[in-house]
């Protein structure tokens, strides 16, 4: 497995591929021999594919975090500046537009208007 432009997230992903492959080789080789060794194999390659499938699935989580909490910072600062009293007019509508704008997009549907 080459790594060399891969992000850490597809270099897990790529893992929990590979140890998904050896876990099939080694059923498959229990299946035909019957040897305690290829189930035991299987078994420790299965639980190391869904560590790794379980990993990228929280970097996911925590990116999307990470994203919301920027999103909600950034409004919150456009709030404030809002509620100024040498704020613009017009200010607290494009603060609305803002908002809707980030609820769209994390799935506001805006059929409740």
């Amino acid at each position: 497995m080459r790594v060399d432009n891969m992000t850490d997230r597809e270099i897990v992903a790529a893992c929990a591929v590979d140890f998904r492959r050896k876990a099939q080789e080694a059923y498959d080789a229990y299946q035909s021999t019957g040897m305690k060794r290829y189930d035991n194999a299987y078994h420790k390659y299965e639980a190391l594919a869904e560590a790794l499938d379980r990993d990228v699935q929280k970097a996911d989580i925590r990116q999307a975090a990470a994203s919301l909490k920027s999103e909600l910072i950034m409004l919150a600062s456009a709030a404030s500046r809002a509620k100024l009293p040498s704020a613009p007019e017009g200010a607290l509508l494009a603060l609305a537009k803002e908002v809707i704008a980030v609820g769209r997009l994390y799935g506001y549907d805006g059929k409740g208007d």
